[in-house]
């Protein structure tokens, strides 16, 4: 965020010589090099643009940071986000549960031709709980043993466990689903 704060500030700088070109562009009567130039400078700005997911700060940066990833890799990304702008949940806890939940769907979908790559992201609060549920289609069908996602490759599946760890550290529950489309993680916090 800070990053893009500072290059909005440069932008914002450099508008008067941005615009001087330009009518200097057009003053010379060359048209196709001013829209050409005017093209460039959207494209620069469009990636200073802070996408506001909800009025949490930490739950918007993680999504911030995931969503232009997402975007890279073809990856559609569904979101629904109702939570308040201050929940019962630490920023370090709120980020275990949230970034590995999509790091795992991200890391899922990939092995999947791009118009089929989606991930669904659904946060609420309801009776002073917040639901979470992530999902997302798979090549390869997980494996569940005793309610957890099991892998045979080394150095993978540290995430589901650090999920459920920390949900009920916080005294919730967690549950992981595969449907024969879906692969679903469920939080109640």
């Amino acid at each position: 965020m800070q990053r893009n704060e500072k290059n909005v500030s440069l932008l914002r700088h450099d508008m008067r010589h941005f615009l001087t070109n330009i009518a200097t562009l057009i003053e010379n009567e060359e048209s196709a090099k001013a829209l050409d130039y005017i093209h460039e400078i959207v494209k620069t700005t469009e990636k200073t643009i802070n996408k506001r997911y909800c009025t949490n700060d930490i739950i918007n940066v993680i999504l911030m940071s995931n969503a232009d990833i997402f975007n890279e890799k073809h990856i559609a990304f569904n979101h629904s986000i109702a939570v308040p702008k201050r929940l019962g949940i630490s920023d370090i806890d709120m980020t275990s549960i949230l970034q590995n939940a999509l790091e795992n769907a991200f890391n899922a979908v990939l092995a999947l031709e791009p118009d089929k790559r989606f991930i669904n992201l659904s946060m609420k609060c309801k009776n002073d709980k917040l639901l979470i549920c992530v999902e997302n289609p798979y090549d390869m069908r997980p494996r569940i043993e005793n309610g957890m996602p099991v892998t045979d490759q080394k150095g993978h599946g540290l995430g589901t466990h650090s999920i459920r760890q920390t949900v009920e550290k916080l005294n919730g529950s967690c549950q992981f689903y595969v449907t024969d489309k879906l692969f679903t993680v469920r939080m109640i916090i």
